[in-house]
């Protein structure tokens, strides 16, 4: 429905604000693992860092952006 396109649309809004908040480094493993689908160890190795690592900025970042989703819209839980 065309409210389902704006309440999309919105949330993709608030998503991309949301990682500009993000360091590059855990920007870049989001992107490489949440959006475009690898692993984190491929992503690891896509960066040059130890999937350890990788996992560790991916973690932060997942929770970095729960909280600026969730000041955003503060009905989800």
């Amino acid at each position: 429905s065309p409210f389902e396109d704006v309440v999309q649309s919105q949330l993709a809004a608030q998503v991309r604000l949301a990682l500009t908040q993000l360091s590059p480094r855990q920007r870049s493993v989001v992107e490489l693992v949440e959006l475009e689908g690898h692993s984190s160890t491929e992503a690891a190795t896509m960066l040059g860092i130890s999937p350890a690592t990788a996992r560790w900025h991916l973690h932060e970042a997942r929770g970095t952006l729960r909280k600026l989703l969730q000041v955003a819209n503060p009905q989800m839980n």
